[in-house]
């Protein structure tokens, strides 16, 4: 029996992402790393630096009942750092001291030589029954929660401390299969023509994904052809590509390369 992939809801927090001031580039790193690791993202949602938000996008996210739910921002010491309090909302839980979140940051304060002052032991609050994520780059500790079956994981939103904390704490904990794909890079053929071949490949294997990714080059249209999965084995993927390869070739494509994932 096929076992089922461990599901992730991401959950990008700041309204520098909704007003396009910065890109959410942490969004399509977690995916990516997620993906890899055997994992399947099933919703990413971006929302503001607003306690009922956070809480409302978290309560709808635990509906679903995805096995991790992963936020990113808001636990910083400025005024709109405010996940904290919209994951304690959403789960019913106080906010309180954490002595391990404290500890962490005396001793990340005395290794920087900078002041442990109100405004940066604002950042050892959490909701009740949180474990820390130790951040090695930075001063705010990450959270960790368990609500009805579901792992909440509160990450910061500056990338280097994002990654640095996922790859060392959190990518570890998702529990997931194997993951292979392959690229197909094809030209003299248009994504119209393309487009039934696609359909049958998949209707046939519902265990895939298979996404066209278009352009022209020198005015010659050119296809990079994403297939994966992470129910198929390394062998059956690739036997499938031997067949679309087959049939975009009759229809006078040309196969420039073939890139195969690890």
């Amino acid at each position: 029996m096929q076992k089922s992939p461990f599901t992730v809801e991401i959950i990008n927090i700041g309204e520098e992402l909704l007003i396009g001031k910065i890109v959410n580039t942490n969004a399509s790193w977690l995916s990516r790393k997620i993906v890899e690791a055997g994992g399947k993202v099933n919703r990413i949602t971006i929302i503001g630096d607003n306690v009922n938000q956070i809480a409302s996008a978290l309560m709808e996210a635990i509906s679903r009942k995805p096995d991790m739910i992963i936020t990113t921002g808001g636990l910083g010491p400025t005024y709109d750092d405010k996940t904290v309090f919209g994951i304690a909302k959403a789960i019913g839980r106080k906010v309180e001291l954490n002595k391990e979140a404290l500890k962490h940051i005396r001793e990340t304060c005395r290794r920087k030589g900078v002041k442990l002052d109100d405004v940066r032991r604002k950042m050892a609050y959490m909701p009740s029954g949180s474990n820390i994520i130790e951040n090695p780059v930075g001063l705010a500790p990450g959270i960790m929660v368990k609500y009805k079956g579901v792992t909440i994981i509160a990450l910061p939103g500056v990338p280097e401390e994002m990654k640095a904390m996922f790859n060392e704490s959190v990518l570890k904990r998702i529990q997931g299969g194997e993951y292979h794909e392959v690229e197909l890079h094809i030209k003299n053929i248009y994504e119209a023509d393309l487009a039934p071949i696609i359909e049958e490949v998949v209707r046939s294997n519902p265990q895939i994904y298979l996404k066209s990714h278009p352009r022209m080059e020198n005015n010659v249209p050119y296809i990079i052809l994403h297939l994966y999965s992470n129910k198929k084995s390394r062998d059956e993927i690739l036997e499938i590509c031997e067949k679309i390869k087959m049939k975009i070739m009759k229809l006078g494509g040309k196969i420039i390369k073939v890139v195969v994932g690890d």
